[in-house]
C-alpha cells in the first residue's frame, strides 16, 4: 500500500506502479527465496522530511535535505521560552535596537521564540541573474562591510576586489548579466566613500577601537559595545554607512536611524555628547548629542516601553509613528496599511496577529507611544548641511 503525504493514511498506488508490481511478482522469485522481490525492491519513506529516520547511520533511507541536519545532531541544543516575560536584571542594547525597530517581531520571538517572517533561502543550484530589491539591499550592505573606509590612493583597488570578492560568493549575476549591476554596485560605494571623506576632511577624528557600555538604571544594567568610535577632543562619533538614501524630498530618513537609536542614546549616557553620523549614497544625516541626564531618561522610556510590550501587547509600531507625527493621520495609515506602498503590515507580519487595522491600533493607542517613543528620534535628528555641496 502507499500512503497519503498529506495525512499519512494508507493510499493504493497509481494504475501504472500497481502494474509494474503485479508483473513483478509474477515473474521474478528473490534468489534467497525469502520474501518476495517487491519487499526488497520497495521503501518506504516517513510522511515528513524531518522524520528521524531519515537521519539514522544504520538507515537505508538518505535525504538531500540539508537543513534538518543540525536538528538531529548528537547534542543539538532545544531552546526553550517562557509563557510569560521575567524580570530582567540586564538587557543587551541589541535586544533594544530590535524592539525599536520592529515591536511586533520583538514580542514574538522574546516570548515564544519564532516569528512569522521566515529567512530567504536561496537554492544551492540556482545562478542569480537579475537582482531584486532585497537582493540589492544585502548585497550593497555586504559590500560595505567589506569595504570599510580605505583611503583615496587605494580605494579603485580595494572597491575591485569587493567586487571580486562578491563574484566568488557568488552574489553577482554571471556574464553579461553582471555589467549593470556592478557599474551601479561601485558607484554607490564611490558616493560613499566620498561623503565619509567630507566628514573626516571637516573633523580631525582619532579613531578608536569598540568599548565595552554598562549603564544602571532603577531596575536594569544596559550592556552593549560602541562599536568603531571618532574622538575631536570631548565629542565622539559614531558612523553608521547606509545602503539606501538617507534623505527624501530634501528631509531625513528617519527609517534609517531607527537601528540605532537606542544605541546613540547609550552611548551619550556613557560617554557623554555623541554623535551619530548615517552616510547614504545621497547625502549624510545624523543624530545630535544630547545631555547625560536627557539620554538616560529616554532609555528608561524605552526599557519601561518594551516591558510593557511583553507583559501585554502595546499599540507600538515604529514606521507607522514616525510618519503620524511627521506626516499626518492619512498618511500614517498608508504607511501601515496601503495597497500600493510596501506596507508596515508587510515588512512586519507580526504586527497583523496584534492589530487589525489602522483604525483599531490607532484606538488602542497609536499617538502616546509614537509621541513618547519616537518623537525624541525626530527631535534630534538632521541634514548635515555640511555635507551637501
Amino acid at each position: 500500500m502507499w500512503w497519503s503525504s498529506y495525512d499519512n493514511s494508507e493510499r493504493p498506488p497509481s494504475v501504472l506502479v500497481a502494474q509494474l508490481r503485479d508483473f513483478i511478482d509474477a515473474h521474478w522469485v528473490g534468489v534467497d527465496q525469502e520474501g518476495s522481490v517487491l519487499d526488497h525492491l520497495t521503501e518506504k519513506h516517513p510522511l515528513q522530511p524531518f522524520a528521524q529516520l531519515y537521519f539514522d547511520q544504520n538507515a537505508s533511507l538518505s535525504t538531500f535535505a540539508h537543513e534538518w541536519i543540525a536538528v538531529h545532531q548528537a547534542g543539538a541544543k532545544v531552546k526553550t521560552v517562557s509563557s510569560s516575560p521575567q524580570m530582567e536584571l540586564q538587557i543587551n542594547i541589541e535586544d533594544l535596537n530590535r524592539f525599536y525597530k520592529a515591536p511586533a517581531r520583538h514580542y514574538y520571538q522574546s516570548l515564544i521564540g519564532t516569528s512569522l517572517t521566515l529567512p530567504k533561502e536561496q537554492s544551492l543550484e540556482s545562478e542569480p541573474f537579475v537582482i531584486s530589491k532585497l537582493d540589492d539591499h544585502q548585497l550593497k550592505s555586504l559590500s560595505l562591510e567589506l569595504l570599510g573606509y580605505p583611503n583615496i590612493e587605494e580605494r579603485e583597488v580595494k572597491i575591485e576586489s569587493v567586487v571580486d570578492r562578491l563574484k566568488d560568493l557568488g552574489t553577482l549575476p554571471w556574464g553579461g548579466f553582471a555589467d549593470k549591476p556592478i557599474r551601479a554596485l561601485k558607484s554607490h560605494l564611490g558616493s560613499v566613500c566620498r561623503h565619509l571623506d567630507w566628514l573626516s576632511e571637516r573633523y580631525n577624528w582619532q579613531q578608536h577601537d569598540s568599548l565595552k557600555l554598562n549603564l544602571a538604571l532603577n531596575c536594569v544594567t544596559i550592556t552593549g559595545e560602541s562599536g568603531a568610535l571618532y574622538q575631536v577632543e570631548s565629542q565622539w562619533a559614531s558612523i553608521v554607512t547606509s545602503s539606501g538614501a538617507v534623505t527624501e524630498k530634501g528631509t531625513v530618513k528617519h527609517d534609517r536611524m531607527l537601528g540605532s537609536w537606542p544605541k546613540h542614546l547609550l552611548l551619550n549616557a556613557c560617554l557623554g555628547p555623541t554623535t551619530t553620523y548615517f552616510i547614504g549614497p545621497d547625502s549624510v544625516t545624523y543624530l545630535n548629542v544630547m545631555g547625560t541626564n536627557e539620554a538616560t531618561r529616554l532609555l528608561e522610556e524605552l526599557v519601561q516601553a518594551r516591558l510593557d510590550m511583553l507583559e501585554v501587547p502595546k499599540p507600538i509600531v515604529a514606521r507607522t509613528s514616525l510618519a503620524l507625527m511627521t506626516k499626518g493621520e492619512s498618511q500614517a495609515a498608508t504607511v501601515f496599511e496601503g495597497e500600493f506602498t510596501f506596507n508596515e503590515l508587510q515588512r512586519e507580519p507580526e504586527l497583523a496577529q496584534l492589530w487589525e487595522s489602522f483604525e483599531q491600533i490607532k484606538e488602542a493607542g497609536l499617538a502616546e507611544y509614537a509621541s513618547r517613543l519616537y518623537s525624541p528620534l525626530i527631535d534630534y535628528s538632521d541634514i548635515w548641511r555640511e555635507g551637501r555641496r
